[in-house]
Formats: C-alpha cells, sequence, structure tokens
C-alpha cells in the first residue's frame, strides 16, 4: 500500500510465526459534500455520505475526513485487492459512488468486529491485542484529528499541526504508542527542529519519561544552527495542555523542548517544575537564550532587603547580580545561591572585597570579576 498510512509492527506472545501489522491510515482528506451528507454521530460515523468528485483521493487506498477522524474511507480499487488477498475474512460495504446506479449500503458503519484464534494465539491474547490497538489507535485518531493535522515527514507516527500561522506543533508517539511527545513553537517554527527533537524524546523515552520526576532532561542533543545541547521534557501534572478542550489526552501528552544542561537539575520539585515551565522558561520559542537554573537565599541589613522562604528560591541570574552588588561596602549581609549542579556559593563583604565560600573560592575586589565567575558558575 502507498503513502497515506505507516506499518506498525506488532508481537503477541505466544504466537508462532505470525506478524501482525497494522496498516494506521494518517492522511486526512477534506473532500466530503457536508451540505448533502448526513451529520457524524457521537463517535464520528457518516450514516449517509456524499463525496466531492474532485477532491476525491482516488489515488490513495485509503484516507479519513476531518469530520470523522476515527473511520477510515477505503477507495474501491484497494478494498477489492483486500477482499481478493484476504476472501471472506472482509466485508464490503459501499459508502458512494459516482455510478448513479450504485446503491450505497443503508448501514455501512453496522459491522461488528469479531475475534477468533489462529495458529495457537489464544483469544485473551488477542483480546489483548485488541485493546491494545484500540488505545494505540484513540491516540492517533485524536491527533490526525487536529487542525491541519498532517504527516511529519522525516519521522515516522509523527504529526504537525497548527491553530493560528503563530502557534505551531509537532508531535510523535512514544516507542509502544501509547503516549503523545508534542513539541510547541511560538512565532518562529522550525520543522527540521522539531522532528529532531521528536526523535531524540523517542529514542530517550526511557530516561526522560521517570517515575516522580516532573521536569527531566537528557545531554547530547545537537542540531546545527543552535546552541541547544539538550532535551527535556515536562509531565502532565506541569504543563496541563489539553486538560480544557481534550481531558482524556492531558494525561497521555508529554511536553518535550531543547534546552540547555544548565536549565535543569534533575531535583526539580512540582511548583519549581511549574515556575520553570510556565514562568521562566520561554520553551516555545527556539530562538531563545539560556536561562541557567538557580536558586537563591539572601540577607541585607542596609537594603532592608532578604528571604522571606526558609530556604533558597528560584531566581534569575540578573537578580542575583543585582543583590550581590548591593553587598559592597555592607558588612552583615549576605547572599547564598545554588546552582543546577547543586553547587552552593556563599557571599559576603569582608575587607573591601566580595569574599566567596562554597565550592571554590575566592576574593574578587572589582564587579567585573564577579560577574565573570557568577557566569561561569552558572552557565
Amino acid at each position: 500500500m502507498p503513502a497515506p498510512a505507516s506499518l506498525v509492527p506488532v508481537d503477541i506472545q505466544g504466537a508462532k510465526g505470525d506478524e501482525y501489522v497494522p496498516f494506521l491510515v494518517e492522511q486526512v482528506v477534506d473532500c466530503l459534500d457536508t451540505r448533502r451528507s448526513s451529520k457524524p454521530k457521537r463517535r464520528g460515523e457518516v450514516k449517509k455520505v456524499v463525496f466531492l468528485p474532485e477532491r476525491l483521493p482516488a489515488d490513495l487506498p485509503a484516507f479519513r475526513l476531518p469530520q470523522s477522524p476515527r473511520a477510515v474511507q477505503w477507495n474501491g480499487w484497494a478494498a477489492d485487492r483486500l477482499i481478493e488477498l484476504t476472501g471472506d475474512q472482509i466485508e464490503a460495504r459501499l459508502l458512494w459512488s459516482e455510478d448513479p446506479t450504485a446503491v450505497p449500503h443503508p448501514d455501512p458503519w453496522g459491522i461488528r468486529a469479531t475475534a477468533c484464534v489462529t495458529r495457537g494465539v489464544s483469544v485473551v491474547d488477542r483480546l489483548d491485542l485488541l485493546k491494545g490497538l484500540e488505545r494505540f489507535m484513540d491516540l492517533q485518531v485524536t491527533v490526525i484529528g487536529f487542525p491541519n493535522s498532517t504527516p511529519l515527514a522525516s519521522l515516522d507516527r509523527a504529526w504537525k499541526w497548527s491553530l493560528a500561522p503563530v502557534l505551531n506543533f509537532a508531535g510523535a508517539l512514544t516507542s509502544d504508542g501509547t503516549r503523545l511527545l508534542q513539541m510547541n513553537q511560538r512565532g518562529k517554527h522550525d520543522e527540521r527542529l522539531a522532528a529532531a527533537v521528536l526523535a531524540f524524546a523517542r529514542e530517550h523515552e526511557s530516561e526522560l519519561i521517570v517515575e516522580g520526576r516532573f521536569l527531566t532532561s537528557v545531554g547530547g542533543f545537537d542540531v546545527p544552527g543552535y546552541d541547544f545541547d539538550s532535551v527535556a521534557v515536562v509531565v502532565p501534572e506541569v504543563h496541563r495542555h489539553h486538560k480544557v478542550q481534550n481531558p482524556d489526552l492531558m494525561p497521555l501528552t508529554y511536553i518535550v523542548f531543547p534546552g540547555s544542561a544548565c536549565e535543569f537539575s534533575g531535583r526539580e520539585t512540582l511548583p519549581e517544575a511549574e515556575a520553570r515551565y510556565h514562568k521562566m522558561l520561554p520553551t516555545a520559542e527556539i530562538e531563545r537564550g539560556a536561562v541557567p537554573f538557580l536558586t537563591m537565599r539572601f540577607d541585607n541589613a542596609r537594603t532592608g532587603g532578604g528571604s522571606t522562604n526558609p530556604g533558597r528560591a528560584l531566581t534569575y541570574p540578573e537578580v542575583l547580580l543585582d543583590e550581590l552588588q548591593e553587598l559592597e561596602n555592607t558588612h552583615e549581609a549576605f547572599v547564598e545561591y545554588e546552582n543546577h549542579e547543586g553547587k552552593v556559593w556563599r557571599v559576603e563583604w569582608s575587607d573591601g572585597a566580595w569574599a566567596v565560600t562554597g565550592d571554590s573560592g575566592l576574593r574578587a575586589t572589582g564587579r567585573d570579576e564577579l560577574r565573570r565567575f557568577v557566569e561561569r558558575s552558572l552557565y
């Protein structure tokens, strides 16, 4: 079968020499005459189908309709070929024809599936397979039903879609087909980068999707033209995408994005992961710079500033540098900060210089020297 689908191997435990390969139709074609067709039912089936002949993809074996993404429409020549190959194992029911003498079936979607036993495969095994494929197909059908959804040419079981000219998305199923890896791009978008991120995430999904972790990254990522060296993932509890419009999809979706190693500690709590993803990291902007992971606490009696939380809190490098400069000529004041590696430094003013203690020591007599040390420690 040609272009509009992908073949997904299925391994059934206990099968003897059988090889099952579902034909997953991905191509969505808007060729339904909505004025003359009946309205889709709750699950998307269109009982009375009338196609627009000029839009009908007669060269494709099968396709889906945006109005009915769960259902697969087969062209006659492909259906004939399937029946030729399988004999009486398949029933074909006519939906529509340009031939005025041809009569469509009165109930084309009334076919009920049955389970059977073939060459040592138990009914339980086969039912498990059917249930797994149903979950797989539900997820895939949901994705291909997104607005303007088309297959991502350079990656199998992956698609791109858009909601507006400045909002572009790409997604790929995980290796087992049970979860969606999704990358968002706002403003400038690059399909090549999206495909590379999704492929890397799928290759490293066991390292990225870890029980009890809210924000995880893996290094070793490299795409020419970009400075990113890592790919990160946030879990559904953090990103909450699809919560309103498609709540069943939210717990299956993991947002992936490119980043830099200095942005992730691997120890982020749920509140920290939420703050990093929603407020601090512009993850959908592919031309962004690195925003290093940084927590800080401080106290300065001269300025009256200081931390109100019991421990260190997330902040930006600019805030850290401002508070470090406020230590100049100030006693009984300090700044303490931690980087993505868990290294901690404490800075105070002592004998006419900034005294840095912690993982490495320093006496900085000038602001430029202090700034260079801080940048080296964070990036």
